[in-house]
């Protein structure tokens, strides 16, 4: 014997049900979720909308995850947000005219947002499940059988 045992056999039906791999991994490239009904700034001061600091500014890693607007902050351009962790501070939200900078990024809070993932060397958008908030760089698990997100792999 050469010390290596072969797999014991399968019945059918242990063939039919066994999935070595029951999921893709995919790469999300874009989360599309626009809300054309409320410019930018005001979704950005509206109490209650779920947001978090955008990786471009300058105040990316002062708190992680999700924040909640509290309000519109006393300097006009800026909200103050309440993260899940406790901690709070203020925040530009740009300006009615459409310039300034911009801090925040809305978090998906409906349906109908949209991933668009590089899958296999194809390009998809798929519908992201009510569950899950991902961004761009997530690496997500994808359904083989019906092709839908079910799962998040590792957060960008």
């Amino acid at each position: 014997m050469n010390g290596y045992d072969a797999p014991a056999a399968r019945s059918k039906k242990e063939k039919r049900t066994h999935r070595e791999k029951p999921y893709t991994l995919a790469t999300v490239a874009m989360v599309d979720d626009r809300d054309v009904t409320l410019p930018l700034w005001k979704r950005l001061s509206t109490p209650g909308t779920k947001v978090r600091i955008r990786k471009d500014s300058k105040y990316f890693g002062e708190a992680t995850g999700i924040g909640t607007v509290v309000g519109p902050s006393k300097r006009p351009g800026w909200s103050d947000v309440r993260f899940n962790d406790g901690y709070r501070n203020g925040y530009r939200t740009g300006r009615k005219d459409g310039r300034g900078k911009v801090d925040l990024e809305p978090v998906r809070q409906g349906k109908g947002a949209t991933a668009i993932l590089a899958l296999n060397n194809r390009v998809l958008g798929l519908p992201i499940p009510s569950d899950l908030s991902l961004q761009a760089g997530d690496t997500v698990k994808v359904d083989d059988r019906d092709l839908r997100i079910c799962g998040i792999a590792k957060t960008h």
